[in-house]
């Protein structure tokens, strides 16, 4: 009998894994019910969190796309109230060129109107024919009063008889604003980006205005534009920026709206999913998930009852090996009838050798974290003994030598002379390499900090050539500097100098004698792009790979000297803007390294936060 106990099972008072067992299968009946409603709801619960998350996301994009039309029109129209002949009051010649642009625009016509709210002009009437005030004072006084470009609410035009929509913006004059230049939109303009979507059958989309008046829809566009919407919906705009609402329809179709309200222009966006379609789902899972759960729950009890005596038998098996392995022995196991149950005696053979080897890597991984933490302290401690141990004796004998250089002629030995002038150079270069160390150290460390602001790029690449025109004139190597006017960056002023300055010396340094380098600045789309162009032997392929890697040198051609770590500490600070830097081949041979940062004027004050945070990073 599956529930018999034996003897010494019963007088221990405890129950045998046989009877267990066979008591856990019939104690699955009555939970496995509640389970099965549970994942129900649970299946119900997360398609329609997953569909409603969907709906919010592709609410968003065509938020996104309505954002977009608005500020395309916004732009054209700002760029229209800039016309010389509106300033100079030629109203016939802007009234041509505004009905030549409103052929390219979306609007349907375009209108000039004075502070009064009186249309001075519109390109759906003749010029000088006598015209109606505008309809929404309050929309014309905002833009007045604001200076700032207006998108109105949903109204009739007086001219076109017609709903729409109207974006102003100011026309200045003199600091003031004289007029008020707007383009109407058609709701039918606004209903093809709800059209071009193509969403699935049955759901219902519409273009809210601040007020919750329908600007579009896609379904019944004709009935319901104008209409305000679901009050239950509008409540739930006004409250929140994004969401989810239980509501019904204009059509009287109960749906769940996702809706998203935009920051720009602060109309909403929602798209509903009739609530039956929901429904329709959760049955047809519900349906399908009881069946499946019975059926299997009916198998599992039958297959329970056939594997009881084989789990009992196959468990009771392990227990000799098992005590065996806490004696540090492996005692063999014979193969048992349960697959699992048999994996786990092999993993029993195996239990000693694991814990043996986890052992044996702890005591390794201790050791290799006790080696890293001496390395970092090893150089901490170099990096401060340069720092003050070397680079100020280093430094005070400079300046020393270099003191010693300038008064060297009053010493009439040649020989003398030129013991000074070698000292005083190997000096200078050791004070270099102490700095480009340290600079490394630092930048590796991150305990560089970068001082982010606007800055012109041509100024910090003026600042470089001067500083390193005496060197080119050592080396009989000319500087050109041909600048496109107006560049900035946001970036920190004095690294970005060291940037140029160790590129520009670089190239000074494999330049020949009697050649040229040449620095230019230029736009490149959204960025500045800053090149250094020398007419040298150029980079050889083999060598590139490595080229910005500390101490990196190329064993080709003859030594030009150096620490190897200028264009190293370069990447680094380029990177750190948010930059990049690289090389190519330069027409005519020679090399061409270029640094690439974005510019100040597209990037705007987002991309200005992102420099200061990588920079700090």
């Amino acid at each position: 009998m599956i529930f018999s106990r034996t003897q010494s099972a019963r007088a221990r008072g405890t129950r045998t894994i046989r009877g267990t067992l066979a008591w856990m299968v019939v104690g699955c009946v009555l939970p496995a019910w509640v389970g099965i409603a549970f994942l129900i709801v649970s299946m119900y619960a997360s398609e329609r969190d997953r569909a409603l998350q969907n709906m919010i996301i592709t609410s968003r994009a065509l938020m996104f796309a309505v954002d977009r039309e608005l500020a395309t029109v916004t732009s054209a129209m700002e760029v229209l109230a800039t016309s010389p002949r509106l300033e100079r009051g030629d109203l016939a010649g802007f009234y041509q060129r505004a009905k030549e642009l409103n052929r390219h625009l979306p609007g349907a016509n375009i209108v000039l109107t004075d502070e009064a709210g009186q249309q001075v002009l519109n390109t759906l009437r003749p010029l000088g024919e006598p015209l109606p005030p505008r309809t929404d004072p309050a929309n014309v006084h905002l833009v007045f009063s604001t200076g700032e470009p207006v998108v109105t609410d949903l109204f009739v035009g007086p001219v076109t008889k017609e709903p729409l929509v109207v974006i102003a913006v100011p026309v200045f004059r003199n600091g003031k604003v004289v007029y008020s230049l707007g383009i109407s939109l058609l709701p039918a303009r606004l209903g093809e980006i709800l059209s071009k979507e193509r969403l699935p059958a049955g759901r219902i989309a519409a273009i809210f205005d601040k007020s919750g008046t329908i600007v579009a829809r896609n379904r019944n566009a004709e009935q319901f534009v104008g209409r305000k919407g679901n009050q239950r919906l509008i409540e739930a705009i006004g409250r929140s920026a994004s969401g989810v609402v239980a509501s019904t329809s204009l059509d009287g179709i109960s749906v769940y709206s996702s809706f998203v309200r935009s920051e720009v222009s602060n109309w909403a966006l929602a798209i509903g999913i009739p609530s039956a379609e929901m429904n329709r789902r959760l049955y047809t899972s519900l349906g399908l998930s009881a069946a499946g759960a019975l059926f299997l729950l009916a198998i599992g009890l039958v297959l329970a009852q056939f594997k009881a005596k084989e789990i009992t038998s196959d468990i009771e098996a392990l227990v000799a090996p098992a005590m065996a392995l806490g004696r540090n022995q492996v005692r063999p196991i014979p193969r048992l009838h349960i697959h699992e149950i048999n994996d786990v005696a092999k993993a029993l053979g195996r239990a000693f050798r694991v814990i043996e080897r986890r052992t044996h890597e702890r005591d390794h991984a201790e050791m290799e974290k006790q080696v890293a933490e001496k390395a970092a302290r090893l150089k901490d401690e170099f990096v401060g003994t340069v720092s003050h141990e070397l680079r100020t004796p280093l430094t005070s004998i400079s300046a020393s030598l270099g003191l010693l250089t300038n008064t060297a002629t009053l010493d009439p030995n040649p020989a003398a002379k030129r013991l000074v002038a070698i000292a005083h150079n190997n000096c200078q270069r050791l004070v270099r390499l102490v700095n480009d160390i340290l600079d490394v150290a630092k930048l590796e460390a991150g305990h560089v900090a970068f001082e982010i602001q606007r800055v012109d790029v041509q100024l910090l690449l003026e600042d470089a050539v001067d500083t390193n025109r005496a060197l080119g004139a050592e080396a009989g190597v000319g500087i050109t500097l041909n600048c496109d006017h107006g560049c900035a960056v946001e970036a920190d002023p004095d690294r970005l100098t060291q940037v140029f300055s160790n590129l520009l010396s670089n190239a000074i340094k494999f330049s020949p004698s009697g050649s040229e380098v040449v620095v230019s600045l230029d736009r490149a789309g959204e960025a500045v792009r800053v090149s250094f162009r020398d007419h040298g032997p150029g980079i050889p392929p083999s060598f590139r790979p490595r080229l910005f890697e500390k101490f990196a040198q190329s064993q080709d051609g003859p030594k030009r000297g150096g620490t190897g770590l200028g264009l190293s500490i370069a990447r680094e600070i380029v990177c750190r803007l948010g930059g990049e830097i690289g090389l190519e081949d330069a027409p005519g041979g020679g090399a061409l390294f270029f640094v690439v940062l974005p510019s100040a004027e597209v990037a705007g004050a987002d991309a200005h936060d992102a420099l200061r945070s990588l920079a700090r990073a």
